[in-house]
């Protein structure tokens, strides 16, 4: 299977494409069509029958026993910029990597201006942790002072969410809730295991990537 995923990144500016008699996925509806698929400025501007008659202006890709799907999601990955075309060519367009590193924003802003070739990044600051940390390069809070930094930090940095390591303490974790609320910054990452379970579900933290702390906690 070729998944025509990645042709609108590398036309973004350049003539139209138009993917001819290619296999559509329907995802939501659960079916396939042979379709001509139209393709202006990076967006799908037509699906049409595969007879479409089609301009001159368009670069025309036969697709003829191939298969067009929309863009899939990689909801926990660590993307590198080694790495990144790689997600693309194996049908990926969005990835969330978590936690972000300090590099991350940067790398974020050459894919989006098109000086590298990869998918769009979602953000979710560097891992806010307890003491110790379990690696270098994750954020110990120890204090209010230093959570309600840690959040307003990770926003002015440009990252989309906050990301809560697993030895996240009990005393600090309200803070990050209540800074958070205050900078409109999603909490993300992983089951806090020290924090007591009615404290995590006021529904505030949208994600739990990984559920070891939930194990340890006895909450199960």
């Amino acid at each position: 299977i070729l998944l025509f995923t990645f042709f609108t990144q590398v036309v973004v500016g350049q003539s139209p494409i138009a993917i001819k008699n290619v296999t559509v996925i329907d995802v939501i509806n659960a079916k396939s069509d042979v379709h001509t698929v139209l393709i202006r400025n990076g967006e799908i501007e037509m699906i049409g029958d595969p007879a479409l008659k089609i301009k001159k202006e368009y670069t025309i890709i036969n697709g003829q026993g191939k298969f067009l799907i929309p863009g899939l999601i990689n909801c926990y990955t660590h993307i590198h910029e080694f790495n990144t075309s790689l997600y693309l060519l194996h049908g990926i367009t969005t990835v969330r990597d978590a936690p972000s590193m300090g590099h991350l924003p940067g790398l974020a802003e050459k894919i989006s201006r098109g000086e590298l070739f990869g998918p769009e990044i979602y953000l979710t600051g560097n891992a806010l942790s307890g003491v110790p940390t379990a690696f270098p390069s994750q954020h110990p809070l120890q204090t209010e002072s230093d959570a309600r930094l840690a959040v307003r930090e990770t926003k002015q940095m440009g990252y989309q969410s906050l990301f809560i390591y697993g030895s996240m303490s009990p005393v600090i974790y309200p803070f990050i809730l209540d800074e958070a609320s205050r900078q409109q910054i999603d909490i993300t990452g992983h089951f806090p295991s020290q924090v007591p379970i009615a404290q995590i579900q006021n529904g505030q933290q949208r994600s739990f990537d990984n559920l070891s702390g939930l194990v340890r906690s006895g909450n199960w």
